[in-house]
């Protein structure tokens, strides 16, 4: 499974991707996955400072949706907050 990384979750990590060894597991587990390759990620993520997305869709892996099913085809982002106008 294949977790793209942009901005500053990049730059802090070092690479634009990490790899999670899982066919399928619920977000909370590949919370606690990343948690362990990525310094930070699980509070960066608690506090809104980054988002996580699945197949371009925003969810919540520490709270309303740390029970949802993620599977090794799906795209799966960690990103800061984006702003525009």
């Amino acid at each position: 499974m294949i977790v793209r990384l942009f901005a500053s979750v990049r730059k802090a990590y070092g690479d634009k991707t990490v790899e999670v060894e899982a066919s399928e597991l619920t977000l909370a587990v590949l919370m606690d996955r990343l948690a362990q390759r990525i310094e930070g990620i699980a509070d960066s993520v608690s506090r809104g400072a980054v988002l996580m997305a699945v197949n371009r869709e925003l969810v919540d892996p520490i709270g309303k949706d740390r029970d949802r099913m993620v599977h090794s085809g799906d795209e799966i982002a960690l990103m800061p907050p984006l702003a525009g106008g």
